[in-house]
């Protein structure tokens, strides 16, 4: 080997020994970053499955209280059938100690121009009614700073037609 060569290699081999730990020292001051924006982007991704799961059982419930011939509370209980839906289905957080909760509603509106709201629909069913609810749902959040849960909501409105003639 000439002089040269040798000077390269022992240069080389200094600055290795020099910068040993600095990939280290770099990975531990960008690790809290990256572990927070992944658990933030985990966290949104159960949120906004957790709005359409929730807005799914909201239809289905809606979809289930306009074909309900009475309007009788002990009989037509939405909240009821909202956690039975809920409990069937993959809703994040659910459970019987946290259930789904109606914030607003029901009401049915007569869809004629200046029609009023109602609390039932009549019985001989001739005019076009709008059955409209909100459902609520507290979520989980495991991010520290932003709280123990979210509030979810999700309203819905389903039309009723009248029986055909």
């Amino acid at each position: 080997m000439t002089g040269t060569t040798l000077n390269l290699l022992r240069l080389r081999s200094s600055r290795n020994r020099h910068s040993r730990g600095q990939a280290l020292v770099e990975f531990a001051l960008v690790l809290p970053l990256l572990v927070l924006i992944l658990t933030g982007v985990m966290q949104f991704g159960l949120l906004f499955w957790a709005q359409i799961t929730l807005t799914q059982v909201a239809r289905d419930t809606g979809r289930w209280a306009v074909s309900q011939e009475s309007c009788d509370p002990a009989i037509v209980n939405i909240a009821s059938q909202a956690n039975a839906i809920a409990a069937r289905s993959t809703l994040f957080g659910w459970a019987a100690s946290n259930p789904i909760t109606i914030s607003a509603g029901p009401t049915w509106i007569d869809a004629t121009p200046g029609g009023a709201a109602t609390p039932c629909p009549p019985d001989d069913n001739r005019d076009v009614f709008n059955l409209t609810f909100e459902l609520r749902h507290n979520v989980p959040v495991f991010l520290p700073g932003f709280g123990n849960t979210w509030t979810l909501r999700s309203e819905v409105q389903f039309r009723m037609e009248p029986a055909p003639a």
